[in-house]
């Protein structure tokens, strides 16, 4: 029995990671750009938190 399943052509993967990669990063700039709204009066600190895990998703090579 045949699979049904297409074979992926080289590159699209690369792509689809990039375009990931891509909006990851835009959600942290959007929650950045949230946070220091937020935050007022500017003595106060960004009212956002990064854990060491969310960034290592955002900057790990795919």
């Amino acid at each position: 029995m045949k699979s049904k399943l297409k074979r992926i052509p080289p590159g699209v993967i690369d792509v689809v990671a990039e375009r990931e990669k891509g909006m990851q990063e835009q959600a942290v700039e959007d929650a950045l750009d949230t946070g220091l709204e937020e935050t007022f009066p500017a003595s106060d600190p960004v009212a956002i938190t990064i854990t060491p895990a969310s960034a290592a998703v955002l900057f790990t090579a795919a």
